[in-house]
């Protein structure tokens, strides 16, 4: 990464901010493509065996090759002695072979699999493909403008694309940098914290005021031209676990008041969902709370189901990995639900899982990874919902590269669009926020329309009154009545304690951003 940061610098010192923002983009595509390439993931289509075994070919020779040259240097290192023969050689000419198999390997795949568009995408998978500005700057229009962070050792750095070629650049000092990663710590520590988890809600206003002061929020939209009503944002590293959205700005607002907000991973991966086919929402398939321990997510499956043509429900102990990955209609559903808990690997970012249902018989280990989700083949999708999946999150001494997450994995899969929660919310709350999105998607959803119903249904639980919420309550009285008809005993008290403490909290019982914020739009 410090080589990175310091071309990036040295293009920023140029005065050459576009060239800065393009090893940007590189940076953050490199380690994806070389925690893929460690995974043997295979083109999605019909390819021919002959391709498949000249392909396992040279990733073993490129393995091999790349070993090899680790040995001699951790025997350089140790200082052991090397034969006259190796003393000759030169470093030069090992790099020069495996420069030569990596570049047979990208035109196996251009030839075979890119330009026959068996899978157009799969090259970024296997390479780090360079973006140039004019791609990046495409993604703007007169109403929309790109926000990319970056993260170095000494500063942060904003990028503020507009469609007419400008890059605004803001940076921050030293200190601001440091005061940031402390104030990460805090807010993780919080939130870990057996006891320190109902401060973490009962401050999280005052954390993210704090979060908005020190990145400058309002300086960098002074950056923005008047005409942008969309903003991507393109976080990184550790601001990926933060609701950018929800950061107050100025006259009592929050940023996605002034704009829709829009997440991406990276400019690249944003790109190609634009290029994807917008299928309108159709049809439905559906995991509903595989462990059978999230109270309210029958609820939200419940009415959701109905707003779609066709329904495939997979719940509880039904909801098994093997069982979800053969079922017909899993890959040709138009909006794939998902209602259960998720965890997250810093360490080892594809091991990162959602978690379902094991039966012992099963072959399958009950974690659907995202090394497996980037395999998966969703062309017919146009939107992965996370619901319930504590899927952003993270430990931030784990964090030594760039954060990679469940959403990306299902972007590459071929969604154009996911929705997912930062932090996972047990309350009644988030399925009337789900609801209400749902209820106010178009069938067919355009650019950025996504973003928007989100933004609306988090504006609408923010603002709801205790009167509007018993309204609620009533209009899912027979939904409610079956489900609580269901529960075992234990179960009930549970609901009712949740019923009083949420009639407490008067008179918007949902204003605190831990209840709406949490969630993001990721994608076109």
């Amino acid at each position: 990464m410090d080589v990175y940061h310091g071309i990036v610098q040295s293009y920023l010192n140029l005065n050459q901010p576009d060239r800065a923002l393009e090893y940007v983009e590189r940076s953050k595509t490199r380690y994806l493509v070389q925690l893929l390439t460690e995974r043997d993931i295979y083109p999605k289509g019909n390819i021919p065996q002959t391709i498949i075994t000249e392909l396992d070919r040279l990733r073993r020779a490129i393995i091999g090759e790349e070993q090899q040259l680790a040995i001699q240097e951790q025997t350089r290192n140790r200082g052991e002695i090397l034969t006259l023969d190796q003393q000759r050689q030169p470093v030069l000419n090992d790099y020069t072979h495996l420069n030569q198999l990596k570049q047979e390997l990208n035109q196996l795949i251009d030839r075979e699999i890119t330009k026959t568009k068996i899978d157009e995408d799969f090259i970024l998978t296997q390479t780090v493909k360079p973006i140039p500005f004019q791609d990046i700057l495409s993604l703007t229009d007169a109403e929309t403008c790109l926000l990319q962070w970056y993260i170095t050792s000494e500063k942060i750095l904003a990028f503020v694309v507009s469609a007419d070629g400008n890059i605004n650049l803001w940076e921050s000092s030293e200190d601001d940098r440091n005061k940031l990663t402390d104030l990460i710590n805090n807010y993780l520590q919080l939130y870990y914290s057996q006891n320190g988890h109902q401060e973490w809600i009962n401050q999280l206003s005052d954390l993210l005021q704090t979060f908005s002061d020190t990145l400058h929020i309002n300086d960098i939209l002074a950056l923005i031209p008047n005409t942008c009503k969309r903003l991507i944002i393109i976080p990184y590293l550790f601001l990926h676990i933060l609701p950018l959205h929800a950061l107050p700005i100025n006259n009592n607002q929050i940023l996605q008041d002034k704009y829709d907000v829009q997440y991406a991973p990276s400019c690249q991966l944003f790109k190609i969902t634009q290029q994807r086919q917008l299928n309108d929402l159709n049809s439905l398939f559906a995991i509903q709370n595989p462990q059978n321990n999230l109270l309210f997510t029958d609820l939200e499956v419940e009415i959701i189901k109905n707003l779609f043509v066709q329904s495939d429900i997979l719940a509880k102990q039904n909801a098994t990995e093997i069982a979800i990955k053969t079922h017909q209609n899993f890959p040709l559903a138009n909006c794939i639900h998902f209602s259960c808990h998720g965890t997250f690997n810093p360490n080892k970012p594809l091991e990162s899982a959602l978690i379902l249902t094991k039966e012992k018989t099963d072959q399958e280990d009950g974690y659907l990874r995202l090394g497996e989700i980037f395999e998966l083949n969703f062309k017919n999708c146009r939107l992965v919902m996370l619901s319930a999946c504590e899927t952003g999150l993270i430990d931030l001494n784990s964090i030594s590269d760039e954060y990679i997450g469940l959403p990306s994995g299902f972007l590459f899969a071929g969604s154009p669009s996911v929705v997912s929660s930062l932090w996972k919310v047990g309350e009644l709350s988030t399925a009337f926020l789900l609801i209400k999105f749902y209820e106010t998607l178009p069938k067919n959803p355009q650019k950025g329309e996504i973003a928007v119903s989100l933004k609306n249904a988090q504006k609408w639980l923010q603002t709801l009154t205790l009167d509007q919420f018993e309204q609620e309550l009533e209009r899912f009285q027979l939904q409610l009545d079956k489900i609580i008809n269901q529960l075992g005993g234990g179960k009930r008290p549970i609901f009712n304690e949740s019923l009083k403490q949420i009639r407490q909290r008067q008179p918007y019982p949902f204003k605190n951003p831990y209840y709406w914020a949490g969630f993001i739009a990721t994608g076109f």
